[in-house]
């Protein structure tokens, strides 16, 4: 079953949405794309998709904003003695005004930016909420799942009853056949016999044949109506399905497919 679910929160700084997309499949591919950094999650994350879905092809985005960290500044002294002790060699002698405070704090390396890490309790936190917010998330797909399914149904079943109408009212124009088919094959067998004189008893019998086999659909009608009764089966284990747990819900498409093949009419 196809979806389509998107969610999104805010705390602690943090902004986020998730975005979820599933297509039919006979097995459960999950793909997840993670800002960098966040891999660790995945494991958390499949075990929690497993839980809810059985099979499709299901991928799942997340878009996410960090708050901004602090920050700590710096001086690489090393560095910054190194400047200074090449600057004065290569001056000695020559015309040229020292290099001033502001020029040496702008040289790539000297002034170095720190951001804070963050703790494990803040990590756990973090991991906590996100994997919150993707339940979350799942819940929504399953429950659009389920619905796009019900919308399913309800065609299916209002498709069926106008087929049976349309296979009973074709049932009963049966009736009027044989002298119909009795009035073509006598003005065709006079076309036939204008055409050719000499015709056959035998070549006459077999084009009657024929055109006895062609015009009679009431085999035709049985085989449609077999179907039709293997189609209504179809439609009460959809339905008991849809009734069951969500989390069969990836299910029917296939469901619908095997039990098609296993209650195909055979002529």
């Amino acid at each position: 079953m196809t979806g389509f679910a998107r969610l999104g929160g805010v705390k602690n700084g943090f902004r986020w949405f998730w975005e979820i997309r599933s297509l039919n499949s006979r097995s459960l591919d999950l793909r997840l794309r993670l800002p960098r950094g966040l891999e660790r999650l995945e494991p958390i994350l499949k075990t929690l998709a497993s839980d809810r879905i059985t099979r499709g092809n299901v991928s799942a985005t997340l878009s996410l904003v960090r708050p901004p960290r602090k920050r700590t500044l710096s001086i690489n002294h090393n560095y910054l003695e190194q400047i200074v002790a090449l600057s004065k060699k290569f001056s000695n002698g020559l015309d040229i005004l020292p290099p001033k405070l502001d020029g040496l704090l702008g040289i790539n390396g000297v002034l170095e930016v720190q951001e804070e890490e963050e703790t494990e309790l803040e990590q756990q936190a973090f991991d906590q909420m996100i994997s919150t917010s993707f339940n979350d998330v799942l819940e929504e797909l399953v429950l659009n799942r389920k619905e796009e399914g019900r919308r399913l149904l309800i065609f299916f079943r209002k498709r069926l009853d106008e087929i049976a109408a349309l296979t009973k009212k074709a049932l009963a124009l049966t009736s009027i056949q044989p002298a119909a088919i009795e009035k073509k094959l006598r003005r065709q067998i006079e076309e036939f016999i204008a055409i050719e004189p000499r015709l056959s008893d035998e070549r006459l019998a077999q084009e009657v044949a024929l055109l006895v086999v062609k015009g009679d659909i009431r085999e035709e009608i049985e085989r449609l109506s077999a179907h039709i009764e293997a189609a209504k089966d179809l439609q009460i284990e959809a339905e008991e399905i849809q009734n069951q747990n969500p989390r069969n819900i990836p299910c029917h498409k296939n469901v619908a497919q095997d039990t098609i093949r296993s209650k195909r009419p055979r002529f």
